[in-house]
């Protein structure tokens, strides 16, 4: 005599049940036996199959319990989004001096995440067109973003007009480009140095989202506050307030301009950990660029 068994597909059934929501009340007999007699063997074979069904849920219950239940820490999971930010500043200091006849541009090379040096050799300047040099600080991924997206459009303008872009229109150029972005603002702090269609020397300097002002001399980045208050000490650029206008260049000769560059990195080098290793800098004048290497302290 043949007993027959509860099909596979009840089991099946039974034990997504289960594991939807741990259903006690499965473990008592089948609806469809209640009717049979106790000791047939149909009744026998369908109570050994409910005792499977039950052991089973026990041993599932167990593997959730050591799995913590088998749900999502949904506290942790949104402290970590909370933490989660798609910026990061890398660090660097960048300075800008124009003066009668030439513009010195200069940053240092280190690039950094918070207490750990990445590279102590990554430039952070950017020749744009013949006389227009760009300094960036801020988030490398969208510096480099920013350059190429510049870089293109200067391409464009030069085969529509046969002729590179001057420094003030890369100026406009790159606040258009920022302020286009502000929503998802390019983490970003530049400054812009060249020569203008009248050979003096210029500096643009920039927030993140684009506004822009032409003054005589800049800083940007994690450094800035440490050499800004020397530059003003130094240079005495005129306010735009006053009247009648003055020029904004600086009343020094070139020579004493990159002198004063190499003093402000050597001090602020003392004071900023994100500023160091070596300093680059770059001297625009009518007879082209000119680089320029010095070593900075390494710790």
């Amino acid at each position: 005599m043949t007993i027959s068994t509860v099909p596979d597909r009840t089991l099946l059934a039974a034990q997504d049940e289960l594991d939807s929501r741990g259903a006690p009340e499965l473990l008592a007999e089948p609806e469809t036996n209640k009717s049979l007699p106790p000791c047939s063997p149909a009744h026998l074979a369908s109570s050994k199959s409910a005792a499977e069904i039950q052991r089973f849920g026990r041993e599932r219950s167990k593997q959730r319990r050591r799995r913590g239940g088998g749900r999502v820490n949904l506290g942790a999971a949104s402290e970590a989004m909370a933490r989660f930010s798609p910026y990061e500043n890398n660090g660097g200091t960048c300075v800008a001096v124009a003066g009668d006849g030439y513009c010195v541009v200069a940053a240092d090379t280190r690039l950094s995440v918070g207490y750990s040096i990445l590279t102590r050799d990554h430039s952070k300047i950017c020749q744009l067109a013949d006389k227009c040099i760009l300094a960036s600080s801020g988030f490398q991924g969208d510096i480099k973003a920013l350059q190429k997206n510049l870089a293109a459009k200067e391409l464009v303008y030069e085969h529509n007009h046969n002729k590179k872009m001057s420094c003030p229109a890369m100026a406009q150029l790159l606040s258009n480009t920022l302020y286009y972005k502000r929503f998802f603002a390019y983490y970003a702090f530049n400054v812009l140095g060249g020569l203008d269609s009248q050979g003096k020397g210029c500096v643009f300097t920039y927030d993140a989202v684009g506004s822009y002002e032409r003054t005589g001399y800049s800083a940007q980045g994690t450094g800035a506050k440490l050499i800004t208050p020397v530059l003003d000490n130094k240079l005495k650029s005129p306010s735009p307030l006053i009247l009648p206008a003055r020029d904004a260049v600086t009343p020094l000769s070139e020579s004493e301009a990159v002198d004063l560059v190499k003093d402000v990195f050597a001090s602020a080098t003392e004071r900023d950990i994100y500023t160091g290793d070596k300093l680059e800098i770059v001297v625009i004048n009518s007879s082209g660029i000119h680089r320029e290497y010095i070593e900075l302290r390494k710790d």
